[in-house]
């Protein structure tokens, strides 16, 4: 029988040499339980530490550090432990990992319990609202200036609360009807967006996307909502194309149904990520397009091209409710540096496209020195050259569900929780004649 609670601690203590918890936890199945603890001790890191803050004066080490994270989750966050066996399971932990501390964490969650499990928060509302959601401070420091601390905590909440994921059918194999049906045999708790969207679906319950009906026939692949009208975008589109960034191939298996596969070129500089894009389309008996690995920076392909997707990288702040790790990742001169790359992109990019021919700007997230402020400096760079594209009117998108609350001033901008889905932003930009 596995020792689920051994097993967490080993998870964490891994995570913490990489910050990635979501590729731990796809190396090999796992018990729910080991996924809602280990999911949930990073998701509310920040608060299981001010939690512990008044018990743990010293450091104990990293072993007793994530035992008594664990117990902590367990203690305020799961329904199903109670407090002895929590107590109990972490002095036992204790004696595999770190023998030495077994009395200073049984003393340590005795005195928490002692308290009533209570947890007091800052009065500043910025430092209470980056505890609660365990965001960093200067993160959320930077958002609350942009949105105000109210609407940040709607958004963030938002994320919080967030545990279904969505799907898009593959329309060369299927169609809405034909697999609604197969999702309704199956018992899959599903729902379906308003009319004039067919062919995606909002999943919801504990079904991984491998169990649901038809994925090794590959008639569907997941993709946020969000995605799929940022990928949108691009339509209506004609070769050739590039695609930036286009690992792991969410876009492609998007618009496959509206492009010619041969007129598209796959760019992207991770040989691993272009290796999932392959077997991503594969999977979906798909036709690849022409990939190239390579340095988007670096990259002199000799020709034009009608339509650009340009996927930038980012903060991926708008896409914490699947994965929550990623703030624990950014630095502000982490961030500066994203904001250099994002604005070489643009350039490089503008370069690349035919007159007349459109570029679509894209990120996964909602910083907003990231979204509007890149745009409005790279048409201040390059106004007499490039006009923004207002999306809103074009014919595919005027059924679009929550069409009036992610367009808005030109630009496409997803935001919870108006907005069921990631936070994402488009902008579409015209090269002039």
């Amino acid at each position: 029988m596995t020792d689920e609670r051994l097993e967490l601690v080993k998870i964490l203590l891994k995570w913490q040499k990489t910050l990635y918890i979501n590729r731990i936890l796809e190396e090999r199945p796992l018990s729910p339980f080991i996924l809602f603890h280990a999911r949930g001790v990073i998701e509310n890191l920040l608060y299981l530490d001010h939690a512990m803050k008044p018990f743990v004066r010293n450091d104990p080490g990293p072993e007793a550090r994530w035992i008594l994270r664990l117990a902590f989750h367990e203690l305020l966050f799961s329904e199903k432990s109670e407090d002895y066996a929590a107590t109990n399971e972490a002095v036992r932990l204790a004696g595999r990992f770190a023998p030495s501390k077994k009395g200073f964490i049984n003393a340590v969650i005795r005195s928490f319990l002692r308290q009533g499990k209570a947890v007091s928060l800052p009065r500043d509302p910025v430092e209470s609202l980056s505890l609660r959601f365990s965001l960093p401070l200067w993160i959320t420091q930077l958002l609350s200036g942009q949105y105000g601390t109210e609407a940040l905590e709607g958004i963030l909440s938002s994320f919080r609360k967030r545990r279904d994921y969505d799907i898009r059918i593959n329309l060369k194999l299927t169609d809405h009807l034909s697999y609604k049906k197969r999702l309704e045999e199956a018992a899959v708790a599903f729902s379906e967006w308003p009319e004039g969207w067919d062919g995606a679906f909002r999943v919801r319950g504990h079904h991984s996307p491998g169990d649901l009906p038809g994925y090794r026939e590959g008639l569907f692949f997941v993709q946020d909502l969000g995605a799929q009208i940022a990928a949108s975008l691009l339509l209506p589109a004609y070769g050739p194309v590039l695609d930036v960034g286009s690992a792991p191939g969410g876009k492609l298996m998007f618009l496959a149904p509206y492009l010619d596969m041969g007129e598209i070129e796959a760019l992207d500089i991770s040989p691993r990520r272009i290796k999932r894009l392959s077997e991503n389309l594969k999977r979906l008996r798909l036709p690849l397009p022409r990939i190239t690995t390579e340095d988007f920076l670096k990259y002199e392909p000799g020709r034009l091209y009608s339509r650009i997707f340009l996927d930038v990288p980012c903060s991926g702040l708008g896409v914490l409710s699947k994965k929550s790790d990623i703030a624990y990742r950014l630095t502000p001169e982490g961030l500066d540096s994203l904001r250099s790359v994002q604005r070489d992109f643009l350039d490089k990019a503008l370069t690349l496209l035919t007159p007349g021919g459109e570029l679509v700007y894209s990120t996964c997230t909602i910083n907003k020195e990231e979204n509007e402020a890149q745009i409005r400096a790279f048409l201040s760079r390059h106004g007499s050259r490039v006009r923004l594209v207002d999306p809103s009117g074009r014919k595919h998108l005027n059924r679009l569900p929550f069409h009036d609350i992610v367009f808005r001033q030109g630009v496409y901008q997803s935001l919870p929780p108006e907005f069921p889905g990631d936070g994402m932003f488009g902008a579409v930009l015209q090269r002039r004649a």
